[in-house]
């Protein structure tokens, strides 16, 4: 040890001497746990935290404090000037940074549930939030489970009207994607001509008929708008579910099938919705 302090360069004789004073005691002192005193102010704490409006409390304090002091009974425990301490305040730092929550059974970090913006597309500003959705006639709460964006895919969602209807559809696609067919479905709307379909021509061809079929379902949307003279910026809409399927399994088909149920809850199905019908084939 005397080695180690001479590399640092401590004197010799001095660390002889201390050497000498320890050797001196006895092992068994030593070896004693020595009680620490502590001394009790008699000074009561003040705590706060620490701001910009600190220094003129302590002077309100201290003006007043020999109030307390006149007390007859407790006077005598005020007679000494407080014992001011201070707790840190918040700082950017603490404003801007916030700590995830986490479950306590895994230490995960909790994420919100609900439908958030991608802040990068223009559907982010008819993002209907909450951890439910309402059902359009009834006023129940239906909650949803997951943390969903503009950007999710295998999802069932959910369009409102500004008279409350509400659309169920599926996607495969992002949701974003699916949206920009809505309203371009909505915006290009035209009411069909005595004797002619909703796309305008004589249904004649089968491809004119297939692709009739195709733009059945979304045509009672765009329908509904153009009649009531609602405009694409009022159209509302929120994530319902975001389908999962093993490896193997059809997710068209799962899709369908959950597109069915949230149908059926939220009674969509027209005339108490804007969806035109819905097929139950699927669960065959």
């Amino acid at each position: 040890m005397i080695e180690k302090f001479l590399a640092k360069g401590y004197e010799e004789g001095t660390l002889e001497k201390h050497r000498q004073e320890v050797r001196a005691i006895p092992r068994q002192q030593l070896l004693e746990k020595k009680m620490v005193e502590t001394r009790k102010s008699p000074r009561i704490p003040f705590i706060s935290t620490f701001d910009v409006n600190s220094k003129r409390c302590r002077m309100i304090v201290l003006k007043y404090w020999g109030l307390l002091g006149t007390d007859p009974r407790y006077g005598k425990l005020f007679q000494a000037p407080p014992l001011f301490s201070y707790r840190r305040g918040k700082n950017v730092g603490d404003l801007v940074k916030t700590k995830p929550k986490c479950n306590l059974n895994n230490q995960q970090p909790m994420r919100s549930h609900g439908t958030f913006p991608c802040r990068n597309c223009g559907h982010c500003s008819g993002i209907i939030p909450g951890e439910y959705v309402t059902h359009p006639l009834q006023g129940s709460k239906h909650s949803i489970k997951g943390f969903f964006t503009c950007d999710t895919s295998n999802v069932i969602y959910c369009l409102k009207c500004p008279c409350g209807l509400a659309y169920v559809g599926q996607t495969s696609r992002s949701i974003k994607t699916r949206l920009y067919e809505h309203k371009s479905t909505i915006r290009n709307y035209q009411l069909p001509a005595v004797g002619q379909t909703t796309l305008g021509t004589q249904a004649t061809t089968t491809d004119k008929e297939k692709e009739l079929v195709k733009t059945k379902r979304e045509t009672l949307l765009a329908k509904h708008f153009f009649t009531h003279g609602q405009r694409v910026a009022q159209l509302r809409w929120q994530v319902l579910e975001k389908v999962m399927c093993k490896q193997g399994q059809d997710i068209k088909r799962a899709l369908l099938q959950r597109e069915c149920y949230w149908i059926w809850a939220l009674q969509s199905r027209a005339p108490k919705g804007l969806n035109e019908e819905y097929n139950m084939s699927c669960y065959l």
